[in-house]
């Protein structure tokens, strides 16, 4: 059964609030994204696009996270290294333990990549392209890419969310 005893600590609630600020943060690009996408669309189904594409990316994140957050709970050993020694004992890696390490290689890419994205912005503002125009979208199409993206754009704070949680 959950322990709800957790939630009288103050741990818990820095936590909480630290989690909650970094899902404001990096959830920004999701926003832009869906403001994109359903910008294709016929303007009497925009609105009705972002009602059900944001619906649709809260269960799809929610599916997401129940599954990381199941995969760091395997913290048994799968392999160990012998010659190194944590303790005394073999250093072991459990799926926790990779999915954290992968976790960790991948925020450092992510957050490389966003400060070369930045530092490229001026380049391209001095060579600015006409804009393209972007064909319509329907409606099913739109909800799907917003679903798909809002799961990779989430794998950054998914990620964060479950290298900070203890519970």
């Amino acid at each position: 059964m959950f322990d709800l005893s957790i939630f009288t600590t103050p741990e818990t609630w820095i936590s909480l609030i630290t989690l909650l600020f970094l899902e404001i943060v990096l959830g920004v690009d999701n926003l832009v994204f869906i403001a994109i996408t359903t910008d294709r669309l016929p303007a009497e189904k925009q609105h009705l696009g972002r009602k059900i594409g944001l619906l649709g990316a809260l269960f799809m994140r929610i599916l997401f996270l129940c599954f990381a957050s199941f995969l760091v709970h395997m913290t048994t050993p799968l392999f160990t290294i012998p010659f190194i020694e944590i303790h005394g004992e073999p250093m072991g890696f459990s799926v926790r333990d990779l999915v954290l390490l992968a976790g960790g290689i991948y925020l450092i890419y992510k957050g490389i990549d966003e400060i070369r994205s930045v530092l490229n912005l001026t380049e391209e503002k001095e060579q600015h392209e006409p804009e393209v125009h972007r064909s319509a979208i329907t409606l099913p199409q739109a909800v799907i890419t917003i679903m798909i993206m809002d799961l990779v754009f989430s794998i950054d704070s998914v990620i964060t969310a479950v290298g900070l949680a203890q519970h």
